[in-house]
């Protein structure tokens, strides 16, 4: 996935939704990652087995966000949003906006080691990682996340890319600020 050109178009979308029409600081952005990896933890804590969909399926949501935005919603709302797969997404999403928003350069190539084989070690270092953005973040550090990130969802067999695709679609038939939400 070339991340510098997602990430410099999540931020115009971003800006386009409305999201800084108003100031943002770091810190906020910071803790908006966060609390996507927060809920990605609780995605998993309610699934009973993270489920990974298949490529078929993925492929025919994305071809429906084209073709009948309606049914892509359906689908969307029913099999995809809010599991462990469209959390990871999000935080995804949100470490690229912030790039974005930072005119950052990412690491072109997952370069980063398979860390762990379980979850929870990967959230607590991911957690531990984004705590230290509030003194200090860096075009490194955040291409770290993003490929720990990447891991873990192959650990977990989820293609992140799919998911990050659909998410960006379904984000764009929501509105501006997501039914303005206030951050």
């Amino acid at each position: 996935m070339e991340y510098n050109q997602l990430a410099k178009a999540i931020h115009q979308d971003q800006i386009n939704a409305g999201w800084y029409d108003d100031y943002r600081s770091d810190n906020t952005l910071i803790l908006l990652i966060k609390s996507e990896l927060f809920e990605a933890f609780e995605a998993y804590r309610k699934e009973s087995k993270i489920k990974a969909l298949g490529q078929k399926y993925l492929g025919l949501l994305l071809y429906m966000s084209q073709e009948d935005e309606a049914l892509f919603i359906e689908r969307f709302k029913n099999n995809v949003k809010d599991s462990f797969a469209d959390e990871l997404a999000d935080t995804v999403i949100r470490l690229l906006d912030f790039a974005g928003y930072k005119k950052m350069n990412l690491w072109a190539k997952n370069e980063r080691p398979i860390l762990f084989d379980s979850l929870l070690p990967y959230l607590i270092a991911l957690d531990l990682q984004l705590t230290k953005f509030y003194s200090e973040f860096s075009k490194d550090s955040i291409s770290s996340i993003i490929f720990d990130i990447e891991n873990l969802a192959n650990l977990y067999k989820i293609d992140l890319e799919a998911h990050i695709k659909l998410k960006l679609a379904y984000n764009k038939t929501r509105g501006k600020r997501h039914g303005n939400k206030a951050v």
